[in-house]
């Protein structure tokens, strides 16, 4: 429910469930994750900042760089997708060839100098266009989506269960896969993740509704969250014989 003050437009508000700090890994491990979740209706579709799951490297108190999350479920104007952030790396503008999207082999991304960071959109709900994502202003090779569907599944759609694997790389190595229902929706490989000062040597996932203050309910669910070094530990056996090659 809404709990900022209108006159606080810094203000957000957030209901989550964070992993306890005796089981974080450290920062760069290869892990698997699944949860289940569910996004109560009427499902928001308003231009505003929705997140529903975060996975984050630890900020050091006294960080000045206000680090994003490495790879975060969000809701745009009511739709799902999935963003990478990292350090910022080279991005070519929207303007000459690309000014009517990016090319072959590159990544739709928002360039944040003042942040030190670049952000990618790397899934999106299956009735969504690249343009709708509303954060974006230019393309990058740094950061590579290899797509295996048409899309997320939507955000109205019930109970959606994920799977998703995670190697973080800001010096280009990185590696994300997200599965959703069973189906494979995109690989990610580059640079994925932040290196530096302010940053601790453990990462950590946290879910649950986080939300630029609003006034009124905003409801998500969530079960059969599990964590493994092994698909096998979170998957079922089809999807995780699908994904054996995708490791090699």
């Amino acid at each position: 429910r809404g709990l900022c003050p209108k006159t606080d437009d810094g203000c957000s508000e957030r209901a989550e469930i964070w992993e306890r700090k005796n089981v974080l890994l450290p920062y760069g491990a290869p892990v698997w994750y699944a949860f289940s979740m569910k996004l109560a209706k009427p499902v928001p579709r308003d231009r505003h900042r929705y997140l529903m799951a975060q996975w984050k490297r630890q900020i050091l108190p006294g960080a000045t760089t206000p680090f994003s999350p490495f790879l975060a479920l969000r809701l745009n104007k009511g739709k799902l997708v999935f963003t990478v952030d990292t350090d910022r790396v080279p991005v070519k503008p929207l303007t000459g060839r690309r000014k009517d999207g990016c090319l072959a082999g590159e990544t739709l991304v928002l360039d944040r100098p003042d942040d030190k960071q670049t952000r990618a959109l790397i899934a999106r709900q299956r009735d969504m266009a690249p343009f709708e994502w509303r954060y974006y202003n230019g393309c990058t090779t740094a950061i590579r989506v290899e797509r295996f569907n048409d899309g997320l599944p939507s955000a109205d759609s019930g109970w959606i269960d994920f799977v998703v694997f995670i190697r973080t790389g800001p010096r280009g190595n990185g590696k994300v896969m997200i599965f959703a229902n069973g189906e494979h929706v995109v690989t990610v490989r580059g640079h994925i993740g932040h290196q530096g000062a302010g940053l601790g040597a453990s990462q950590y996932f946290k879910f649950g509704p986080y939300r630029k203050g609003k006034p009124g309910l905003w409801t998500v669910l969530y079960d059969r969250f599990r964590r493994g070094p092994a698909c096998e530990g979170v998957g079922t056996k089809e999807l995780c014989r699908k994904t054996a090659a995708s490791l090699k």
